[in-house]
């Protein structure tokens, strides 16, 4: 949904979807699940400001990496399974370039994007920012909600903060920052219990 309306806002975004039945889907116009208007928004920006790849395109200018993937609950440990989480931010380190920005919207346990994420995207050695910005969307209204509701960011540094700033500031006409990455993250998970 994030990124129709990125596109949507003039943003040219390039998907990342490795599972290729879902990005067989995502190349037809067809989102592999239910949100209320966004095949239609899909097929509109889909080839003009929305590409969707199955891995991330390294010939591409890009300014920003959003990570947003599943984090399932173990149905034996009842804990959060962040191996996706860790994946994405893996690739991301392996592709990132100094002055880019890197925010995280999954749902993580508090204080995974300092200790697990920032490391991963340390040993890339680039100058980065990193900045959890969590998606705290309703099925059905999403793509409403993204315009609507206020984004809620934490950054590791002011300057994070900033860079995500002003591009959630094209979709949202409300931000509110929050004192650090924790606090972001607390916010998605209190959000998600509500």
């Amino acid at each position: 949904t994030l990124s129709v309306v990125l596109a949507e806002k003039g943003f040219k975004v390039y998907g990342v979807e490795n599972d290729p039945e879902i990005s067989k889907a995502l190349h037809q116009g067809k989102a592999h699940f239910f949100e209320s208007g966004l095949n239609h928004s899909l097929r509109k920006y889909l080839n003009k400001n929305l590409f969707i790849y199955e891995f991330i395109p390294a010939d591409k200018e890009l300014d920003v990496f959003i990570i947003s993937v599943g984090t399932p609950i173990n149905k034996e440990t009842k804990e959060p399974v962040i191996d996706y989480v860790v994946k994405a931010a893996e690739s991301v380190s392996r592709n990132l370039k100094d002055e880019q920005l890197v925010v995280l919207r999954s749902t993580v346990p508090i204080g995974t994007t300092k200790e697990v994420i920032l490391p991963i995207l340390e040993k890339s050695e680039k100058k980065f920012y990193l900045a959890f910005c969590p998606e705290r969307t309703a099925e059905g209204v999403a793509l409403r909600e993204l315009n609507e509701l206020p984004q809620i960011i934490g950054g590791v540094d002011e300057k994070s903060v900033e860079k995500a700033t002003d591009i959630f500031r094209k979709i949202t006409p409300t931000i509110v920052v929050v004192p650090s990455l924790e606090a972001a993250e607390i916010n998605k998970m209190l959000d998600n219990c509500y």
